[in-house]
């Protein structure tokens, strides 16, 4: 293929490839932390403003996370096949340095004389090579790049779809479902009908539809795709108008395959944690399965908190516990705040009292609540006269409240701590909040 670049691109291609090193290898540095980032901004987000516990009605964030989290692992991915490859290209170009005449297939050992030629055809010269995987790097330093962009536009989307939910959604909620609905089929069909109407009539025949249409097929992009669409756009059609048609489309199928399985699996993984259960894919018959009295869970005891762990519901500082007191923290997402705040009410404090005092009493009075709200129970001992006061988990950051429970009605082996709540339904009908095992042991 005939080479019509400029000399100065051609100059300029030429002393890239180091700096595509160093960039490829402070992008996989940055990107390795992406998964990290993704985690930590989907669960504040699930900790500090989702205000239900009936998770269905946040669908789209869950769906969001998944997406994101699967572009955070194939992004890091990516630059990291492409940092192996361009090294790999490097040391061949070293090599050829040293060997200026590359591959001597008549002075190859051991081969006879029909082999060499088979290898001759098959590989070409070592120069040849070393083109090839120089072009091939530049591929897939762009496709890294067009992940980049596609993945800023998806957040940018998505954080779109949250603003619009949590403006629109409480001021017009009867007609949320609708509005949502009109606005996707006018966007969708129109960008459809334009560019089907693109295609079809001409410039001549339409001097003033025309260029409304035009202008309208480029305006849609850019309002979902601000400030990268260009870039990416620039990106996909250099893509589609130079590479194999065919080779084009089958790696954008397997991509595509590949993101859509990765985003199922994040997705039921996700939800499951959610619901306080895990994905245990294991082979095992009589393994258990669920949350419950009988799994002693990592995330469950503070000793054993994996660094970067969110903790669970209930948690405790070890699954062996001694002496005349036991610690137990408990989270409070925001969820919460559903069921205490239809329980329990806060006053209204006089004006004139003054502001730290009124600070200690609000906060006596939330206290309370938990006290009210929260029951506790070991085995079939529940505990009834015990206070919780507010506590940032150290390791987590998480907020939540904390208190000790006596010891002295624990059983000499395994006990079950359980914490329950009341339904929102009925307060005499109870949901557990967190079961934990534990094993007591006395001094």
């Amino acid at each position: 293929m005939e080479d019509i670049r400029p000399d100065w691109l051609k100059s300029l291609a030429e002393k890239t490839w180091n700096l595509e090193l160093i960039i490829s290898g402070a992008a996989t540095y940055l990107a390795s932390y992406l998964p990290e980032i993704t985690d930590n901004a989907f669960y504040y987000f699930l900790d500090n403003f989702v205000r239900s516990t009936d998770h269905r009605n946040f669908s789209m964030a869950f769906l969001a996370y998944s997406f994101m989290k699967m572009i955070a692992y194939l992004l890091p991915v990516t630059f990291v096949v492409h940092f192996a490859m361009r090294a790999f290209w490097a040391s061949l170009v070293g090599v050829h340095t040293v060997f200026p005449l590359g591959i001597q297939y008549d002075k190859i050992p051991g081969q006879k004389a029909f082999a060499k030629k088979v290898y001759e055809k098959h590989y070409g010269t070592l120069a040849n090579y070393i083109l090839r995987l120089d072009r091939l790097c530049n591929q897939v330093f762009g496709f890294a790049f067009t992940i980049v962009f596609f993945g800023i536009g998806l957040s940018v989307i998505y954080f779109l779809t949250f603003v619009f939910t949590a403006v629109v959604k409480p001021l017009f909620p009867r007609y949320y479902d609708i509005v949502t609905t009109i606005l996707l089929v006018v966007v969708v069909g129109s960008t459809l009908l334009t560019q089907l109407t693109l295609n079809k009539i001409k410039e001549e025949d339409y001097p003033r539809l025309y260029p409304f249409l035009a202008k309208f097929i480029l305006f849609v992009p850019q309002l979902l795709f601000p400030f990268i669409y260009a870039p990416l756009n620039y990106l996909n059609m250099v893509f589609s108008s130079n590479v194999n048609k065919f080779r084009y489309y089958a790696v954008l199928f397997f991509v595509g395959i590949l993101i859509f399985v990765g985003v199922i699996g994040i997705l039921i993984n996700v939800r499951m944690s959610v619901d306080k259960r895990d994905l245990d894919l294991v082979p095992q018959q009589f393994w258990g399965k669920n949350e419950n009295r009988y799994n002693a869970r990592s995330h469950s005891y503070e000793d054993q908190l994996p660094e970067k762990t969110r903790p669970n519901s209930v948690m405790l500082p070890s699954e062996m516990a001694t002496g005349p007191l036991l610690k137990v923290f408990v989270t409070y997402p925001k969820s919460l705040d559903e069921v205490l705040g239809k329980y329990c009410s806060l006053p209204t404090l006089s004006d004139s009292m003054p502001k730290m005092r009124r600070r200690i009493v609000l906060d006596s009075l939330r206290s309370d609540c938990f006290s009210k709200m929260l029951y506790v129970s070991v085995n079939d001992s529940v505990y009834q006269s015990h206070e919780w006061v507010f506590q940032r988990h150290t390791a987590t950051g998480v907020l939540g409240v904390m208190t000790y429970l006596p010891t002295s009605h624990f059983k000499t082996g395994k006990n079950v701590l359980t914490i329950q709540l009341p339904t929102l339904s009925r307060k005499d009908s109870m949901q557990t909040y967190g079961e934990v095992p534990f094993w007591f042991g006395r001094d």
